[in-house]
């Protein structure tokens, strides 16, 4: 049985948006966004940071910067409510497409955390009855595993701990319950 895992603990990239005309081709590109992300997964890559508003030095003045879109992203994203903030250039159907773009990155992060899971549970939980892996929603899942007593279940915590830590920055909230399954059918 071979079992990898990568030498560093936390590997991590982050992809910045810096200037409409350099990076709108790849920020609404969603064939492009697919192969990323599953790069990242096949390459053990355990955090991903989508950065806005991140262009270096004082935009103003700065002969190499030559707009600010998205550098302070919220009124790109979102209109919030209660403010006065007026975008030249820039219309609701522009705000529209950045918030799909960005709900559509976030899916696709789900969805290879849910590949990750298909591939790796099997082998990290090898004395487990059961897994199961329910979407509940676009960014959201329930996490499922049965084992036959609770010496199993007690030997795979430290490997459960370790899962949840590796992507504790993707998951907004975990919650663990165990209890005596009085039924477990699987037909």
């Amino acid at each position: 049985e071979i079992i990898e895992s990568p030498k560093t603990k936390i590997r991590s990239i982050s992809k910045c948006f810096e200037s409409i005309d350099e990076d709108r081709e790849w920020f609404y590109n969603k064939k492009s966004w697919d192969d990323y992300l599953t790069l990242l997964i096949s390459e053990r890559f355990n955090r991903f940071t989508l950065t806005l508003g991140m262009q270096y030095n004082y935009p103003y003045g700065n002969e190499f910067i030559k707009d600010v879109y998205l550098y302070l992203p919220y009124p790109f994203i979102v209109k919030p409510k209660g403010y006065k903030i007026k975008l030249s250039k820039f219309s609701k159907k522009d705000r529209d497409n950045n918030l799909k773009m960005i709900q559509y990155i976030s899916k696709e992060a789900g969805d290879e955390l849910e590949a990750q899971y298909i591939k790796n549970a099997p082998i990290n939980f090898p004395d487990a009855t059961a897994l199961v892996f329910l979407r509940t929603g676009p960014k959201t899942a329930s996490l499922t595993s049965i084992y036959p007593d609770k010496d199993t279940f007690e030997k795979a915590a430290a490997q459960r701990k370790k899962g949840i830590a590796s992507v504790a920055d993707k998951i907004k909230n975990v919650r663990l319950e165990e209890g005596e399954a009085s039924l477990a059918l699987i037909r």
